[in-house]
């Protein structure tokens, strides 16, 4: 036997043919919490299940049939019949139903989900079903349902199953969201007769579009709103302007009280010029540049606080543009900009609104350098090495020449040229620089100065190759070296001089052979003064060998004559006498 959850059930009674016995039930296996009177009746449960009930029946006293006498009394020697009988009643999980209430409410607010109706204890949760009318329908956590603009949206809500009730889930349920009220305001604006004022609004929530409008109470005339929701005037005064703002999926249109926009006559406006002066200077001197404002009006003065210049070449000059002066000669653009005027009276400051710039013109001229060629005297036949030389630089400067070109012509009445092969003969020759490379130091200054240079040039004088006429030297010469020192035989400074100028005879002589022999006074013994006259002779021979060498004349032979030699050309009885005789005589030989 089964039943439902939730339904009343009833057991059946017992019988046995035409009498009804009595029972007794009892309860035997039971999952359902089933209780049942002894006598069968009061028969429950209290959750899904099932249980066992076993029925005694034992036979009714009057029961003839059952030995029992016509007067209802069981017969004498006859005992009651029984009998037992075993049922299972089964109690299946309950029905149930569940709804959800429909609630309805403005755009962007979470609407609450009640579930209603239910019986079991199972989890109820709830979903967004199609049908709805409104965009972005969501659920906003575990029991909230929203939207993104006004309509409805559709909702079901399911409970899950318990021990005793089965799952269940609701109808859809409609949850509406109806569009908010807003609001919106015109932001109160001041403009200028003759430029269109753009209009604003604040205060709204919506996204419609905001369009405005004139209303009336204005006293300015010609008040219109363009296209562009610009508001327009043709003269001075008030416009009262609304502001509309379109409905959207989510808030309802909305029109604001006037507000208020006053427009004025603009000020009285005036146009400054500044101009750049225009200006030559030398490469290398200061660019002062300046500028003048003109264009102010009757009363008023202009002052030049600052105003920044922009360099630009023009014509063949390759510079800029650039804010830095140019240095090179050549010709240049000056434009000014970012000027900074203060106006007096101070009060007509704002009427001047504009600048603008007039360029001048910047003329750096080169300074004019001069090559002059290096003349000079060779003699015929040696080679003639031309050079210049760099004049006319600025202050501070230096300049060579790395490269040019030499023409020599003929002058003085030498015929030759002009040709830029160097001449040979004897004569006077012009020498002409051109086509000069100059190097300037500082490098920096190499712009300063501009080609064509200025050119001078140099002279040049060849000599005929001297006349060489031999004359035979005489054959012997003598020449005196003295005093030397008592007992000494260093070289004083007159000797020197005295060994310099036997060099020269000895060259100019053209002597080939120098015999020296030293001579000495009687202060000393004999063997000292040997060595001492050696030690003149050999210093004597060592200066003029050097000399010699110094004149460039190595081919001449200069012998000592060893030995004492005391030949006096004065008395050794006084000090000058002594003096005299201490000396060291060359004799020049031819060969």
């Amino acid at each position: 036997m089964s039943t439902t959850y939730g339904t009343p059930f009833s057991l059946p009674g017992i019988s046995a043919g035409t009498q009804t016995p009595s029972g007794t039930y009892t309860i035997g296996a039971n999952t359902a919490g089933c209780t049942v009177g002894a006598n069968g009746s009061g028969f429950a449960y209290t959750h899904v299940g099932s249980c066992s009930i076993t029925v005694v029946a034992t036979g009714d006293p009057d029961d003839s049939s059952n030995g029992g006498n016509s007067d209802g009394h069981e017969g004498s020697g006859n005992d009651p019949d029984t009998a037992s009988a075993t049922l299972t009643v089964t109690v299946n999980p309950g029905k149930q139903t569940i709804s959800v209430t429909p609630q309805s409410g403005s755009v962007g607010a979470t609407l609450p989900l009640v579930a209603t109706g239910y019986l079991g204890t199972g989890a109820i949760t709830f979903s967004v079903v199609g049908g709805g009318t409104a965009p972005g329908c969501a659920l906003s956590g575990p029991s909230g349902v929203k939207s993104t603009g006004a309509g409805t949206c559709l909702v079901t809500a399911t409970i899950a199953a318990d021990s005793d009730f089965a799952s269940a889930t609701s109808a859809p349920a409609t949850m509406s969201f109806l569009k908010q009220s807003q609001t919106i305001t015109v932001v109160a604006k001041s403009g200028t007769v003759g430029v269109p004022l753009a209009l604003s609004a604040t205060g709204y929530s919506g996204t419609g579009a905001i369009t405005f409008a004139i209303v009336s109470g204005g006293t300015a005339s010609g008040c219109a709103v363009n296209s562009t929701q610009h508001l327009t005037v043709t003269g001075p005064g008030t416009c009262q302007v609304t502001a509309t703002i379109a409905a959207d999926g989510s808030y309802l249109s909305a029109t604001s009280a006037p507000g208020t926009m006053t427009m004025v006559n603009p000020p009285i406006r005036f146009v400054l010029h500044v101009t750049a002066s225009s200006e030559t200077v030398a490469a290398g001197d200061p660019v002062n540049e300046t500028s003048s404002v003109t264009g102010v009006m009757s009363g008023d003065s202009a002052h030049l606080n600052s105003v920044s210049y922009t360099y630009t070449g023009t014509g063949t000059t390759n510079y800029g543009p650039s804010a830095t002066v140019p240095q090179g000669a050549g010709t240049y653009s000056v434009t000014p900009s970012h000027a900074s005027i203060t106006i007096s009276p101070s009060a007509d400051q704002a009427h001047y609104t504009q600048i603008l710039y007039n360029s001048g013109t910047l003329t750096i001229t080169g300074a004019k350098l001069t090559v002059t060629a290096t003349g000079g005297s060779v003699e015929a036949g040696k080679p003639f090495h031309p050079g210049a030389t760099v004049s006319d630089l600025l202050t501070g400067d230096s300049a060579s020449v790395t490269s040019a070109t030499y023409t020599y012509t003929g002058t003085a009445g030498t015929t030759y040229g002009p040709s830029t092969r160097a001449p040979s003969a004897a004569g006077a020759y012009t020498v002409t620089p051109s086509n000069a490379s100059v190097s300037v130091t500082p490098s920096g200054h190499q712009g300063y100065y501009t080609e064509p240079y200025k050119y001078v040039a140099g002279t040049l004088v060849i000599t005929p190759k001297p006349i060489v006429i031999q004359v035979s030297p005489p054959q012997i010469k003598t020449v005196t070296i003295k005093p030397f020192a008592e007992g000494s035989y260093a070289l004083s400074k007159k000797l020197l001089k005295q060994v310099h100028r036997l060099a020269l005879q000895v060259k100019n002589g053209k002597y080939h052979a120098v015999q020296l022999q030293a001579y000495t006074d009687n202060v000393f013994t004999a063997a000292f003064n040997t060595l001492l006259n050696q030690n003149r002779a050999e210093a004597v021979s060592r200066q003029l060998a050097k000399d010699l060498k110094a004149l460039k004349d190595t081919a001449v032979t200069i012998t000592i004559v060893t030995g004492i030699s005391i030949i006096l050309v004065s008395s050794n009885s006084s000090a000058k006498g002594r003096a005299a005789n201490r000396r060291v005589v060359a004799t020049l030989k031819a060969t």
